[in-house]
C-alpha cells in the first residue's frame, strides 16, 4: 500500500521510535527497565479495577432477555482476580470479599482467573449490585470477609 509509518516489523521498532521522540521532547521514559514517573507513585499493593460491561447488559431488550441473562456472556455477580494476587491477599476460590471503590462497596465472591492481570481485579459491570461503585478511577481497595 505504501502508506508512511506502517512499515514496522515489531513492537520494539515502535517502542524504539517512541523512545527516541520522547528524548526529544523531554518527555518521560518509555523504557519499562528503569524508573518510569507515573509508576513511582502507583505502589505494589494498589489494585486497578476492570469494569468489564457485559455483551448482553448493553440495552434494554436484551437486558430483560432471561435467556441471555442466563449465558455466561452475560457475566456473573463474582470479583475475578489473578490466582497470583489473590495469594498475595490470601484469598481462595469462593472467598468472601468486601470491595470498596470510592464511596461505593459491594461483597463478592472471589474467583480465581489467570486471564485477569496482575494486580488488577475483574468485575462485569451494568448489574444493580454494582450502581454504588464509582464510576471513575478512585481509589479501590479489598477486604476478606
Amino acid at each position: 500500500m505504501g502508506l508512511v509509518g506502517f512499515d514496522y516489523a515489531s513492537t520494539d521498532e515502535i517502542a524504539n521510535e517512541l523512545r527516541e521522540h520522547s528524548k526529544e521532547a523531554g518527555a518521560c521514559s518509555v523504557d519499562r527497565g528503569g524508573s518510569d514517573p507515573w509508576l513511582d507513585g502507583h505502589a505494589a499493593a494498589e489494585l486497578d479495577l476492570i469494569p468489564y460491561v457485559p455483551a448482553y447488559r448493553v440495552d434494554a431488550l436484551v437486558r430483560r432477555a432471561t435467556a441471555l441473562q442466563e449465558t455466561p456472556d452475560a457475566g456473573d455477580r463474582r470479583l475475578h482476580i489473578n490466582p497470583t494476587v489473590a495469594r498475595r491477599f490470601d484469598l481462595a476460590e469462593g472467598a468472601s470479599v468486601r470491595l470498596q471503590h470510592g464511596e461505593g462497596a459491594v461483597e463478592l465472591p472471589v474467583t480465581l482467573d489467570a486471564r485477569v492481570p496482575d494486580d488488577c481485579v475483574l468485575i462485569y459491570t451494568a448489574q444493580p449490585a454494582f450502581e454504588t461503585l464509582d464510576a471513575g478511577t478512585a481509589p479501590l481497595s479489598l477486604q476478606r470477609l
